[in-house]
């Protein structure tokens, strides 16, 4: 099973948007088939809470890959 929190580590030094970090962290793990495009994704708040992030930015990142369709909307838990 995948660590999420340490797979998806957002650097909180970079300039880049931590929505944009998370986005290309999760669409990387997709891509390499860490992680399956069908494989549920951990809840909102858990994944925030382990990242140190917002519930927010997590939201919009599961947003944005939802809206690209690299991820489907059934897939990321609320």
């Amino acid at each position: 099973m995948i660590h999420y929190a340490e797979v998806w580590k957002i650097n909180k030094d970079s300039k880049i948007p931590y929505t944009d970090q998370l986005v290309r962290n999760i669409r990387w793990s997709i891509f390499t088939g860490e992680v399956r495009w069908t494989e549920k994704l951990p809840p909102i708040r858990v994944l925030a809470d382990e990242l140190g992030i917002s519930i927010n930015t997590v939201r919009n990142a599961y947003k944005r890959l939802e809206q690209q369709e690299q991820l489907d909307a059934q897939m990321s838990a609320p």
